[in-house]
């Protein structure tokens, strides 16, 4: 783990460097005890964390020879040893083995846009042209490492979290109403914002060029706006389909993981579900038998997996640990998990993570290999089932007959959602052709939250901006299929936005554990969203291929169990009355909020005590921890914000030779 900090066109050297200073202790937990700066009259640079491949010589900021080019890297370039043979071939000399200087070779040799067509990774990075005065930031295709800035006053501030960016005295600590509504609306804020009113997103796939006279956005990955469409080089048949995707998805894993050593820290979270299943087959493939997994445990059995995980591991023989998460670790990590996220939590879901990445630190592990980007491919979730039996019926010119076949297909909102199918075919019969958002309008309008918010902050508006955002990006998604239009509104809401961030990245920052997902490899990617749709999603059964590509090494009960999401304790496990931290907050914070409607928030508390034995149910659980999310975000960020007085280590020796 690491991060990197900076600011550009701030011309007040004593404000600048006091300014990185502050950032570089706000993220100082990414990467403790090492860090480093670099200044000149334009850029001021700092990295924290050590380099994954030699930390020693790979210190940053780095910089070329000739001390033109500069780099903050945050990430890993999984194919580093392929473009170092490249430019070693083309004459560029190396002085480290890690892949921070790969890259920084690559983007001087290579340029920007060549460089990123080539970089297999997850990377965010600020790369620095001193001769044009020129600072390029970067961040990787699927979100997998995040990078926020802020405009003010001529000079941009950036940072991997936004805690970073707060850290610059010139930037204001504000929420936004409009952009929390957004945030809460869709799960994640949209592409490009945060729910703070002067702080941006850099979007996943997304260069930010900066230059004194100007600032230009452009797009650097394409991939998923091809959703759908044929292949150069298709499979055959549904056979040659199945070997290529064990063949591309083995070879996505082997890049991630390196080769074997007897005992070299590489873990697989395994959930009890197919996905991770199937990743955790590969390694122990590729590792000769040798195999580590960890899980999440749940005391309410109701939702515990533990059986699936125990499944999976007695067939895999692997050397398993775990951790139960109880209503109580929810109680005291959720102020915590909401810091570290930067958003409005709508489940509880990142304490678990969290909790498993810091037992499995303590387990001597350095990798985390999971199954995160299946179900996103391979149309695992219930909102595509939706998507297909509404498709199905409207062509058909009537919905007589969906609820039946919802009740058939759907399984896993089920655990959650309690809405009656005839309910869910009434919402599409009335509302499906009002909004190219499909059937993602009926999850965007159960959030009751617009009722919570102060002042005039409307869906609508909200829902324009992301419609312009969409467009944007693919200028006719509104002619695509309602199956297309909900594969790619979740990947580029919930699973960037949420996902990648709060179960992704920031679970495992302040840890020495990097997290792989191998179904996010590029070539993966392209050949998964190609396939006939069929081929994935075929009645009630998701992910069709995959299953049927690994059905002989994996147990029969896990390659045909339906898909089934993680549920840690959430709203429940956070009531008021236990005369503690929540009690505090709730007695007196909506009162001063800037942006909670102290009418509609008492409404809800008022709701949610009605409800027997704690059981809060969707949307009420949603609203209310989002509630208690925004008087958290603006305790700790706007009224209150402090930064860590901790020593990041910093080495000032590149900053003295600038100087």
């Amino acid at each position: 783990m690491g991060g990197i900090a900076g600011s550009f066109g701030n011309r007040d050297d004593d404000r600048r460097r006091a300014g990185l200073d502050r950032a570089i202790r706000a993220i100082a937990h990414r990467g403790p005890g090492a860090a480093g700066s670099y200044h000149d009259g334009r850029l001021a640079l700092g990295v924290v964390g050590r380099p994954f491949t030699d930390p020693v010589r790979g210190r940053q900021p780095m910089r070329t020879p000739d001390r033109r080019f500069v780099l903050g890297f945050n990430g890993e370039v999984f194919n580093a040893g392929a473009l170092r043979a490249e430019l070693a071939a083309e004459g560029c000399r190396f002085d480290t083995a890690g892949d921070t200087e790969v890259l920084l070779w690559a983007l001087a040799r290579w340029g920007v846009r060549d460089t990123l067509r080539r970089v297999n990774g997850q990377y965010a990075f600020a790369f620095y042209d001193r001769e044009r005065g020129e600072l390029t930031l970067a961040r990787d295709p699927f979100g997998e490492r995040q990078l926020y800035y802020s405009r003010r006053g001529g000079a941009l501030y950036f940072a991997s979290e936004i805690k970073g960016v707060l850290g610059f005295p010139e930037v204001p600590r504000e929420l936004s109403a409009s952009r929390v509504l957004a945030a809460s609306r869709f799960w994640a804020a949209i592409p490009g914002e945060t729910s703070f009113e002067h702080v941006d997103s850099l979007p996943s796939g997304h260069v930010l060029t900066v230059r004194e006279d100007n600032t230009e956005l452009r797009k650097h990955f394409h991939g998923f706006d091809a959703i759908g469409s044929p292949p150069a080089d298709p499979p055959a048949d549904y056979d040659e389909a199945k070997a290529r995707l064990r063949a591309t998805l083995t070879e996505a894993v082997r890049t991630r993981i390196g080769n074997p050593g007897t005992d070299d820290g590489v873990g697989v979270l395994v959930s009890g579900g197919l996905d991770s299943a199937v990743i955790a087959s590969i390694v122990r493939e590729l590792r000769g038998g040798a195999l580590r997994t960890f899980s999440i445990r749940l005391a309410d059995r109701r939702v515990d997996e533990s059986h699936h995980q125990q499944v999976v591991v007695s067939a895999l023989g692997s050397e398993h640990s775990s951790i139960t998460v109880s209503e109580k670790d929810i109680r005291d990590s959720f102020a915590d998990a909401v810091h570290r996220c930067e958003v409005p939590l709508f489940r509880a879901a990142p304490i678990g993570y969290a909790l498993l990445a810091r037992h499995a630190t303590e387990h001597g592990m350095r990798l985390m290999v999971s199954g995160g980007g299946a179900d996103e491919l391979f149309l695992g979730y219930d909102i595509t089932k939706e998507a297909v039996v509404a498709q199905e019926f409207l062509r058909s010119g009537s919905l007589d007959g969906a609820a039946g076949e919802l009740d058939r297909v759907l399984h896993d909102i089920r655990a959650t959602d309690s809405t009656s199918s005839p309910d869910i075919v009434r919402f599409h019969r009335d509302r499906l052709g009002s909004s190219p958002f499909g059937v993602h309008l009926r999850r965007f309008e159960s959030e009751p939250v617009a009722g919570l918010l102060a002042g005039d902050v409307r869906a609508a508006d909200v829902d324009r901006r992301l419609l312009d955002w969409v467009h944007g990006q693919v200028p006719d998604f509104d002619r695509w299929d309602l199956v297309r239009r909900a594969q790619w509104l979740d990947i580029h809401t919930l699973f960037i936005g949420y996902g990648m961030t709060c179960q992704g990245d920031r679970p495992a920052a302040g840890s020495t554990l990097q997290s792989r997902y191998p179904f996010l490899d590029p070539a993966l990617v392209a050949f998964a969203t190609s396939l006939p749709r069929e081929w994935a999603l075929r009645g009630a059964q998701e992910k069709r291929v995959l299953r049927d590509a690994f059905a002989d090494v994996l147990p029969e009960e896990v390659v045909r169990r339906p898909k089934f999401g993680l549920r840690v304790p959430g709203a429940g496990a956070l009531l008021p009355g236990a005369g503690d931290w929540v009690d505090d907050l709730l007695s007196s914070a909506p009162d001063s909020s800037s942006i909670l409607d102290r009418v509609g928030v008492k409404a809800l508390l008022d709701k949610v005590g009605t409800f027997e034995n704690g059981h809060v149910p969707y949307p009420y659980s949603h609203s209310y921890l989002q509630v208690l999310s925004i008087l958290l975000l603006e305790e700790r960020f706007v009224r209150d914000y402090r930064v860590p007085d901790v020593d990041p280590g910093l080495d000032r020796r590149l900053e003295e030779e600038v100087r």
